[in-house]
């Protein structure tokens, strides 16, 4: 997986994740829902160990954090976006289809789904009556990367 991605244009899809850590695709929280700036970045979880007689401790890295930024400008009330649950686990898959690849067709999609999501934030702000700005940020225990090309990005 790719260090930090900040995309300018992106979809997502929310939902509730279920006792076994699947997304509850019944109950989507958020579906297609557009965003005009989002931000993904992970952060390593490190111990130190001391073995008996080492000069130095020895670092180990357990897993990884991940942090998710989403940023939605809000045209009018029929644009807002339903709150995500402030408590409870979800599944965020975020698609979105890079602008150049050497290699690779316009038409190539990434996708990356995060398991283990909670809300860390959530906030609105008034553009002044013309818009609502609004950012919501989450963090994940997990995450897969994939990507393809043709509808498969949709789903």
């Amino acid at each position: 997986m790719r260090d930090a991605v900040s995309l300018t244009e992106a979809t997502l899809w929310l939902w509730p994740e279920t006792a076994l850590g699947a997304a509850d695709l019944a109950n989507p929280i958020w579906s297609k829902a557009p965003v005009n700036s989002l931000r993904m970045d992970h952060s390593p979880i490190v111990v130190e160990t001391r073995p008996t007689g080492a000069a130095a401790p020895r670092r180990h890295i357990l897993t990884y954090l991940h942090s998710i930024g989403v940023g939605h400008v809000l045209l009018s009330q029929d644009d807002r976006l339903p709150t995500p649950l402030a408590t409870g686990r979800m599944v965020l898959q975020v698609t979105w289809f890079p602008e150049t690849w050497v290699g690779q067709s316009r038409g190539t999609w990434m996708r990356r789904v995060f398991k283990g999501v909670t809300v860390e934030s959530d906030s609105e702000n008034d553009r002044e009556g013309v818009a609502i700005e609004r950012e919501t940020k989450f963090v994940a225990e997990s995450a897969v990367e994939s990507f393809g090309t043709g509808e498969a990005a949709l789903g």
